[in-house]
């Protein structure tokens, strides 16, 4: 049965998240990405019109796996929000939850992030505050899990076809994210309170001492939400990084496939594809723009043209398809729908 929210945790959540999900802001990476794949084509003198008609080529075979991984992709990230639940939102409100994650992803750079977002979205089926922060903190920390434990397969192509400052960016922001899922994981699953007491004491500095409050309620924050995960078994962790793995890997994979339909690929091909796909990820990181468009389509073009050659063009936009405009898509039909219901589902969770 799901627990009561309170009204002012529910209304200060619908006011962030209608904030974010503003309907213009669709139009921003769609014009920054369309604009830069028009732009790039124009300035490259090989490309024409007949490039796209090398799509006739495709093995349809591997369009169907890449179709199949994307499926696989959005399957298990749905499965991980209804593990996280226990089963409270129904199968088909975690997925309409994952498609509006997916949709606020595209939409803001990923410096910015839509954690209070995402947490609003699991309020909206009933999740209590600390509950929802504890999830998108669980989900936050794993995912970062699946870059840590990859990412070094990155460094070898960075040193070999990169300038130095694309390495050191690498570096550095695989060490920002070391630190912070470290902390992150000691934060919510083995000493919340020294975390809080840490934060207080940096935000007791003169200079930072506006900051004391705020560090005060993410410590508190951390500590409500710890209590919840620890409650959880080690079967029950194992599962939920299983398939956090497997979504990342359907991720990753659909790139593989749609090259392999349009080419024949080695296996060492196929670690070159994913590992360059590791250095566009870290562009994201990087990128100031809303799902870093205009910045992933430069670095696929860097990335993949010495691979691709005459197919760049077709592979970058099929693939930047099921990766990005999909869920652009998706969202702005799901969007009206869901803010339509807030109000009934306001009535529905606020009762006592």
């Amino acid at each position: 049965m799901m627990a009561a929210i309170k009204k002012d945790e529910f209304e200060s959540g619908k006011e962030s998240a209608l904030r974010i999900l503003n309907g213009w802001k669709v139009l921003i990476p769609i014009f920054i990405g369309l604009g830069i794949i028009l732009c790039l084509m124009w300035r490259d003198k090989n490309f024409s019109v007949s490039n796209f008609a090398l799509v006739k080529n495709i093995k349809l075979s591997y369009v169907f796996f890449a179709i199949l991984t994307f499926v696989g992709r959005n399957f298990f990230y749905t499965l991980r929000i209804r593990l996280l639940s226990n089963g409270d939102i129904p199968w088909r409100r975690c997925l309409v939850i994952m498609l509006l994650w997916e949709f606020l992803s595209c939409i803001t750079p990923s410096v910015v992030g839509g954690g209070v977002v995402a947490v609003f979205l699991f309020m909206a089926e009933g999740i209590p505050f600390g509950r929802a922060m504890a999830y998108v903190m669980a989900t936050t920390t794993l995912d970062n899990y699946f870059f840590l434990l990859n990412g070094p397969l990155g460094i070898e192509t960075l040193m070999q076809n990169y300038p130095k400052i694309m390495w050191a960016l690498f570096i550095s922001c695989y060490c920002i994210v070391l630190v912070y899922a470290s902390i992150m994981t000691c934060a919510l699953y083995f000493r919340p309170r020294m975390i809080k007491w840490v934060l207080c004491k940096i935000t007791s500095i003169s200079i930072l001492k506006r900051f004391r409050s705020k560090a005060e309620q993410q410590g508190n924050e951390m500590i409500a939400a710890s209590k919840i995960l620890v409650k959880k078994g080690f079967s029950f962790w194992l599962l939920v990084i299983f398939v956090t793995l497997l979504a990342w890997y359907c991720r990753y994979i659909v790139l593989n496939f749609l090259i392999a339909s349009l080419m024949k690929c080695s296996f060492i091909d196929h670690l070159y594809i994913f590992r360059n796909h590791l250095i566009m990820w870290v562009s994201m990181l990087l990128s100031p723009t809303p799902g870093g468009a205009g910045f992933v389509e430069l670095i696929f073009t860097v990335n993949y043209t010495s691979l691709l050659t005459q197919y760049t063009p077709v592979v970058m936009f099929l693939w930047r398809i099921l990766t990005f405009y999909v869920y652009i898509f998706c969202g702005t039909i799901i969007i009206p729908f869901w803010v339509k219901n807030l109000k009934k589902r306001k009535a529905e969770l606020t009762k006592k």
